[in-house]
């Protein structure tokens, strides 16, 4: 089982944001970014392939298309193949989940896309319906400025003059908006938030030809992973590859977890049987895909030991003082 802290092991840069991919996988790309005040991750876009940033700590603003939207700790923006995008942290330090799909990821740069504020020095990215003779504000010393395209960047001068009122832009936060006439894009990527009660299990499950990457916003559980468990916690991403068999129970407390999953469409393949309820307090828990039966576990709600049968449903629980088998003796 693939699981990274996702803000265990910062890095913030001076001049540059910090990016880092710890999971390995053919179908999906998993990136982690630090970003100091101010930073900014310049204006691009993937041709073949869908972005999902989710934003862990700090507020920013987003930039898809001619549309910009300021995102806080909590919200996940989706672009679409094609989509021209970047970010721009705020003034505290920013952390940012993002997933791609499917791959190759091609990054191509937006040029030109981006002025520096002749008063504080900050080069902020533009949208990429910016033009000459356009007003910005700078988002950090809120200098209103004039700009004038130069091959390279807009060059921006501190002007007095009254910017024309715009006109009003009906976009929804987490997706870049289309134009007229213009038609959704086909997703690559589907993503989902799931919110658990305490103990509340998500069954064992598998998803045949996607990979599945979670990302735990808050809360803690259990995560199961063909024939491993493991305790998971709040900030924690999670792979999980096409073709295994994983499900989750959330712990003593509320759980939400983020999941990004690619390629679409994502089959959904329930695996029976891989479950018991304790007969103390009704708990019913998912077991591995290693589970055989005699096994001895101990329920994770009231700590109850218990001796597993194998049924043709679930496995029936019993309580009992018997000690564990030996590998030796399970096998």
């Amino acid at each position: 089982m693939e699981t990274v802290k996702v803000k265990a092991d910062e890095q913030f840069q001076d001049r540059e944001f910090y990016r880092e991919s710890p999971f390995k996988t053919d179908k999906i790309a998993f990136s982690l970014y630090n970003f100091e005040p101010w930073q900014a991750l310049p204006m691009q876009r993937n041709p073949g392939s869908d972005t999902i940033l989710y934003f862990t700590d700090g507020e920013a603003f987003m930039l898809i298309n001619d549309a910009v939207f300021g995102v806080s700790p909590g919200d996940a923006m989706y672009v679409p193949a094609g989509a021209a995008y970047g970010v721009l942290a705020g003034e505290n330090d920013l952390n940012v989940v993002s997933i791609q799909g499917p791959k190759p990821v091609e990054a191509r740069k937006e040029t030109g896309l981006l002025f520096r504020c002749p008063e504080c020095a900050l080069e902020a990215p533009l949208t990429t319906g910016t033009d000459t003779g356009d007003f910005n504000m700078c988002p950090r010393c809120e200098t209103m400025v004039k700009l004038t395209r130069q091959p390279s960047s807009f060059r921006a001068e501190k002007t007095t003059e009254t910017p024309p009122p715009e006109p009003e832009q009906m976009t929804e936060t987490g997706q870049a908006a289309t134009g007229e006439g213009e038609t959704e894009p086909e997703a690559k990527l589907e993503f989902g938030v799931i919110d658990f009660q305490p103990w509340q299990a998500l069954s064992m499950h598998k998803n045949p030809g996607s990979d599945t990457l979670l990302y735990v916003a808050q809360g803690q559980g259990i995560m199961f992973v063909d024939d491993e468990h493991k305790s998971i916690d709040a900030n924690e991403a999670i792979y999980v590859p096409a073709g295994a068999t994983y499900g989750i129970m959330a712990a003593d407390n509320q759980m939400t977890v983020m999941t990004v999953q690619g390629p679409v469409p994502v089959e959904v393949q329930d695996v029976g049987g891989l479950e018991y309820e304790c007969p103390i307090c009704n708990l019913e828990t998912p077991v591995t895909t290693n589970t055989f039966d005699g096994c001895i576990t101990v329920c994770p709600r009231c700590n109850v030991k218990l001796k597993l049968t194998k049924a043709e449903d679930m496995f029936k629980a019993e309580e009992t003082t018997e000690k564990a088998p030996t590998e030796a003796e399970a096998q």
